[in-house]
């Protein structure tokens, strides 16, 4: 799945360029924009409450073997 195929409610990691944390951490998508300046930005929701977005490109799926 690349980045331009998130939807809304998808499971993905975010970067830690985008949270300043020491690891990815997961989130839902909450909305997808088609910025015409800077291409697609994904906001999403993270398990803690908070809301994060950013480019495309620093969020990657939650593959099936994560989950397991």
């Amino acid at each position: 799945m690349g980045a331009e195929e998130f939807k809304v409610d998808d499971r993905v990691l975010v970067a830690r360029d985008v949270t300043y944390k020491d690891v990815w951490i997961e989130a839902t998508v909450d909305e997808e924009e088609d910025n015409p300046y800077v291409g697609k930005v994904i906001t999403v929701l993270a398990d803690d409450g908070v809301y994060y977005s950013s480019y495309s490109h620093h969020f990657k799926e939650v593959s099936r073997e994560h989950l397991a």
